[in-house]
């Protein structure tokens, strides 16, 4: 078996990362009530093409899976 094109290991265990101006920390069901309003504003999901509608529950579900993930890294700012 081949190894990865990409090594996923730097997308596990993500880390907080700080400036003194900016703070970006792994997104997750923390940051919940945030992403549900950028989900409710027409004009953010306007600029991101975002066509679907999504349950409170299933936005849940995605961001508690992400600290598991090792194909992606997401942050809040």
């Amino acid at each position: 078996m081949n190894p990865p094109a990409v090594d996923v290991s730097t997308l596990t265990d993500v880390a907080t990362l700080s400036t003194p101006r900016l703070r970006l920390e792994p997104l997750g069901v923390a940051h919940l009530d945030g992403v549900w309003e950028g989900l409710l504003d027409d004009e953010s999901m306007r600029l991101t093409g975002t066509r679907q509608v999504f349950t409170r529950e299933a936005v849940v579900r995605h961001l508690d899976s992400l600290a598991d993930r090792d194909d992606r890294a997401d942050w809040a700012i």
